[in-house]
């Protein structure tokens, strides 16, 4: 059956206030019972019941660690249609981030009344490729960092030890906007040295970059086949300039680093 529209919703900000009561009763939302799939259309069934709807919002959020904080996911509002199929009524959902994410839904009624719904999912890799695989720091995450200054200190109390670089991972697909957010656990990463022991190594569940040695290394991440080659240069504090060779030495035919 093709889906066809059954609530049409309005922007929220041009709704009237009105008597605004909380009426979440009206909204009843069907948890998925398996693992959904990034930058993929998933349909949450809904019921709705009461007086007309007059729009409905969602909005994504990733948990961090087991505290379950939450922050908002970049480009995840969008204000919802309703549609049916021949399973029923439901909205379309595309996780943004892989993990554990909550779906927060607005919906509001004609009378003032409105529903406030927040549904777990886990978000697994799935089987899209993205289009690009985007490697930037905490500070710069949107654009590939390209090449790192990374500080080797042997006092762990440093505080350029603890403000330590960290990968931060995201991807983008062809046919949808924005950055979708991806976990270092799920990618994995190859270090090739300037020395024959390692200069470095990134901690496979945050992605934080831990300096072993002085030299400069390339920095393979890659996830669902899509790769990104990263230069991180080690160097001790107050000497950080002193060599920049860009790992251009390290190069293989064909490869380049990724800015």
């Amino acid at each position: 059956m093709t889906p066809k529209l059954l609530v049409a919703s309005q922007n929220l900000g041009s709704l009237p206030r009105g008597s605004r009561h909380l009426a979440d009763e009206r909204l009843e939302v069907v948890k998925p019972d398996h693992t959904i799939a990034l930058a993929t259309e998933y349909r949450l069934r809904i019921h709705l019941q009461g007086p007309a709807v007059t729009g409905i919002a969602t909005s994504q959020w990733q948990y961090l660690g087991d505290k379950r904080l939450t922050y908002h996911l970049n480009d995840s509002n969008h204000v919802q249609n309703v549609l049916t199929d021949d399973q029923g009524p439901y909205i379309s959902v595309i996780p943004r981030a892989l993990g554990k994410s909550e779906l927060r839904i607005l919906v509001m009624f004609s009378d003032g009344g409105f529903a406030d719904r927040r549904v777990e999912f886990d978000v697994q890799p799935g089987q899209r490729q993205p289009a690009k695989l985007i490697v930037g720091t905490q500070g710069e995450p949107n654009r590939n960092a390209g090449t790192i200054a990374a500080v080797l200190n042997d006092n762990p109390d440093s505080p350029r030890v603890k403000r330590s670089q960290v990968l931060e991972l995201s991807t983008t697909y062809p046919d949808l906007t924005g950055r979708f957010e991806i976990k270092p656990e799920f990618a994995s990463f190859s270090v090739r040295s300037s020395k024959l022991a390692p200069v470095l190594r990134i901690e496979p569940s945050t992605g934080r970059v831990i300096p072993l040695d002085t030299g400069h290394a390339i920095v393979t991440t890659n996830f669902q086949g899509v790769t990104n080659r990263t230069c991180i240069m080690v160097g001790r504090e107050g000497a950080m300039h002193a060599e920049r060779p860009g790992c251009r030495d390290l190069l293989e035919d064909g490869e380049k680093i990724d800015h």
